[in-house]
């Protein structure tokens, strides 16, 4: 569910609300011996945002993410490698400036909180719980007739040293969200 509001051409807010409930398969080998069992997931992804664009260069605005993943335990079957629940909201703050010859400046503080509970052999768990600040910073140039950005981009600028669990409940490997260093990069796109 999501409503979005315009209070006027320069201010916009909006709230989305999702819920998932997934039954996935859960594969155990022991002893040589593979059995299979399905395990309940509950997803709750939330989302607020406040966007302000004061000119036609300057654009600036907050959001707030909320994500709860939850897996149901099951003692015969426990991963004590994977979390059981994650709670993690995040609230990035930023400021983007855009010139009319193509050239930008974008700079975000994100504050990130997130509590981690592992299941353990007595049934229970154990709760890590993590608070952190990052701030990313980005500049660059639109190529003429929107072919294409070539950008320099720094995450984790003040390189912020945290402890960040990716919130994925099937133990894919991913791309992570927040960089546990301080990276410098520079991008090229081209648009076809």
């Amino acid at each position: 569910m999501a409503i979005d509001h315009a209070f006027s051409s320069q201010l916009h807010t909006g709230i989305e609300i999702s819920k998932r409930e997934i039954t996935s398969p859960f594969k155990r080998t022991e002893n040589g011996v593979t059995t299979f069992k399905d395990i309940d997931n509950d997803e709750y992804l939330h989302r607020a945002y406040l966007y302000w664009t004061p000119t036609k260069n300057l654009s600036a605005g907050t959001e707030i993410h909320y994500e709860q993943l939850e897996k149901d335990f099951d003692p015969t079957f426990a991963d004590l490698t994977n979390p059981g629940k994650t709670t993690t909201m995040d609230i990035p703050v930023f400021v983007h400036y855009y010139h009319p010859q193509g050239w930008f400046g974008k700079l975000t503080a994100t504050y990130v909180d997130q509590e981690v509970e592992f299941p353990n052999i007595n049934g229970s768990a154990d709760r890590d719980d993590e608070q952190f600040w990052l701030l990313d910073a980005s500049v660059g140039y639109r190529l003429p007739k929107r072919t294409g950005i070539i950008s320099l981009e720094a995450r984790n600028l003040l390189d912020e040293d945290f402890r960040f669990q990716e919130t994925d409940l099937f133990g894919r490997q991913r791309l992570p969200r927040f960089e546990p260093e301080q990276s410098v990069f520079l991008r090229f796109t081209l648009n076809f």
